[in-house]
């Protein structure tokens, strides 16, 4: 699955043009202690070259959310409710 819309304009650090950058979400497989989970990621893809990188300004881990989802089916506590 595979979703996309318009984010914002930037330098891309690839291709190094400015350009205008699309969001795009998809589910990608991570392997957390043998188990596998599908988390959904959100890059940032140049329009110009089409190189796709994770947006840091996001703030979102997708390994800490992949670990979240291994706790929660485990039931583990999170971080947060140590």
């Amino acid at each position: 699955m595979t979703e996309s819309a318009i984010l914002t304009k930037g330098i891309c650090t690839n291709c190094e043009h400015e350009s205008d950058f699309e969001s795009v979400v998809r589910k990608e497989p991570f392997i957390v202690k043998g188990e596998p989970y599908n988390i959904k990621v959100e890059y940032s893809k140049c329009k110009k070259c089409g190189d796709e990188v994770l947006d840091p300004n996001l703030g979102v881990d997708p390994f800490d959310l992949a670990y979240r989802e291994y706790r929660k089916a485990h039931g583990l506590l999170q971080p947060e409710e140590i």
